[in-house]
């Protein structure tokens, strides 16, 4: 392959070597018939130019096909941080359409992190997701409601299950969470 390149080069050398002499001629020509009639000199030159150009042309080789453009980057779909049941959506959904109601104002979803407290070291927080969420937090949409989830909290609550309970002693979300180690007798807090 690099031997072609060099046989291309070297043919388009030789090529503009045979045109040189020509070329210079033709502007001596030029020049003297510019010292004696300078409209006639003027055209001579144009027509020079064209010739050389056209056998320039004609004496070059085809150009090389351009080399084809890299593949697109492939993407891969990744899944979502959490995932969300229909009970906890639906219950979700009722929250944000309460507050509307309420006179409190328009809410994107929920807000979901995780903070050192409780009884065994971490436990769960939601708050009503209001601004729109910020280039880390992770977002995910599922069964028409969104939650954002904080980007601290996300190697914490990766794979977890999102659900709402109801029971005749209470009514709660309940996360389902494979990365945690142990967690209390209350179910509030957990270790990962």
């Amino acid at each position: 392959m690099p031997s072609a390149r060099l046989a291309a080069v070297a043919r388009r050398a030789a090529a503009q070597q045979q045109l040189a002499p020509r070329w210079t001629a033709l502007g001596r020509r030029a020049s003297w018939t510019a010292q004696q009639q300078p409209a006639a000199a003027t055209a001579a030159l144009g027509r020079a130019a064209r010739r050389f150009s056209a056998d320039a042309a004609a004496a070059t080789p085809p150009a090389a096909t351009a080399p084809e453009a890299a593949p697109a980057r492939r993407t891969v779909e990744r899944p979502n941080a959490i995932s969300i049941t229909p009970a906890a959506a639906k219950r979700i959904a009722g929250m944000m359409a309460s507050r509307v109601e309420r006179g409190e104002g328009q809410t994107l979803g929920v807000r979901l992190g995780v903070r050192t407290r409780g009884c065994n070291g971490k436990s769960y927080t939601m708050d009503y997701q209001v601004e729109p969420p910020g280039k880390l937090d992770e977002v995910v949409e599922e069964h028409g409601v969104l939650v954002c989830v904080e980007p601290k909290a996300v190697f914490q609550i990766i794979g977890t299950q999102m659900d709402f309970v109801e029971t005749r002693l209470a009514s709660e979300f309940v996360f389902h969470n494979p990365n945690a180690k142990g967690s209390c007798g209350c179910g509030e807090s957990f270790n990962t």
